[in-house]
């Protein structure tokens, strides 16, 4: 559905392009495709602190405050080269959790699925993510 003010919009296009000759590129009749926001989930940071995974599947809430799916997903701690987590090898992590103020800490975000989703909205779906303050 278009808003009255985006079908003007492209009214005065249709005009121009009976009058100006038909360009595909510059097709008024077809939306191009925008990403539409099925939800947002949250994780805390929390078990990254202490270098541990800590596998969760929140929920994703949409912008009515309606649950629309749920995603499962893990941060895992890593050597810097990206090795370490997931093998066992966990040479990187410090005795006294204290040793890591001020250190970076290098993590994989592993999305393991997706699951009750909309049944109009689960086609083409990709996730985003972002940091708290980022």
């Amino acid at each position: 559905m278009w808003t009255p003010e985006k079908f003007r919009a492209r009214f005065d296009d249709m005009r121009e392009m009976l009058s100006h000759g038909f360009k595909p590129e510059e097709d008024p009749f077809t939306d191009k495709i925008e990403p539409l926001l099925i939800g947002e989930g949250f994780y805390k940071l929390e078990a990254l602190a202490n270098l541990i995974d800590n596998p969760v599947t929140p929920k994703l809430i949409g912008s009515t405050f309606e649950v629309h799916g749920n995603i499962s997903l893990n941060l895992v701690p890593v050597n810097p080269d990206g090795s370490g987590g997931d093998t066992g090898d966990l040479d990187f992590i410090p005795e006294d959790p204290t040793d890591l103020i001020d250190q970076r800490i290098d993590f994989i975000v592993q999305i393991d699925n997706i699951t009750d989703l909309p049944e109009d909205m689960c086609r083409n779906v990709f996730v985003e993510y972002q940091f708290y303050l980022d």
